[in-house]
């Protein structure tokens, strides 16, 4: 079963949760909050409000983007100075507003939620995204048993290739190479002859480049990450290309590409 749409909207879903949080928090509260007065009545909720920012921020922005994509120095460095900063400001706010001296238990469940914030992050895309294979699976497989395959001709052989399993193809002048998640086949085709032959979720990212939609991943600036395969997008083709994977993720409903 897919997620229903509210879920995959990342405002609705993280209003959703963060007001879940405060009910959690405001229920046991609710009797203690008639003993504290003025500011005091407000600040732990704003902190929680703050801290869950901070979890959205750690999890979407220095987890996905850096240590996901292999800048772990700069995961680390990033990490740091926000947890110093982080930890500096809850200790002045819980002396002057709180005159509390041992910040430490606090402080240790500031560690503790940014490291359980990562977990349950963790855990939303692995369910997520077993979710959506199986959706995809299940669509892959209806559609595959009307698909035409693409017959080639290499070393003198007539070889026939499911469309959907080729990640991307790319131009060796009268040649050209069909990459496939299991092998690469050579054969004397012109790009122009080759697209004219590819379904319509192929789609040319370069002179040189035809990719499977279907497998992309992501994208970061110029880049395309297919497959296993980081593929570079022409100059001149790059809008298109944002436009139409973009437009093909609305379409599906699916998280496909992350700028």
């Amino acid at each position: 079963m897919s997620q229903p749409r509210w879920a995959k909207h990342f405002w609705i879903r993280n209003g959703v949760a963060l007001l879940g949080l405060m009910l959690a928090t405001y229920l046991p509260d609710m009797y203690a909050l008639e003993l504290r007065s003025g500011w005091s009545k407000l600040t732990p909720y704003l902190f929680l409000g703050l801290l869950y920012c901070w979890l959205v921020f750690h999890n979407r922005i220095l987890f996905e983007r850096l240590f996901e994509q292999n800048k772990r120095r700069e995961y680390v460095g990033w990490l740091l100075l926000f947890m110093v900063v982080g930890s500096l400001g809850l200790s002045l706010s819980l002396h002057y507003l709180y005159n509390r001296a041992w910040p430490v238990p606090l402080l240790v469940k500031y560690y503790i939620f940014t490291l359980t914030g990562l977990g349950v992050y963790k855990l939303y895309r692995q369910a997520s995204a077993s979710t959506d294979s199986q959706a995809n699976a299940s669509k892959d497989l209806s559609a595959l048993a009307n698909e035409r395959l693409f017959r080639i001709l290499v070393d003198g052989n007539w070889q026939d290739v499911l469309p959907n399993d080729i990640i991307y193809v790319e131009s060796l002048e009268n040649y050209v190479r069909i990459v496939t998640r299991q092998t690469s086949l050579v054969s004397r085709l012109t790009m122009k002859q080759t697209e004219e032959q590819l379904p319509n979720y192929f789609l040319r990212i370069s002179r040189s480049r035809f990719i499977n939609t279907r497998h992309v991943l992501s994208q970061r600036g110029d880049e395309l990450l297919v497959d296993t395969y980081r593929l570079r997008i022409g100059r001149t083709y790059k809008q298109h290309v944002v436009d139409r994977l973009r437009s093909q993720a609305a379409r599906s409903d699916e998280p496909m590409m992350r700028a």
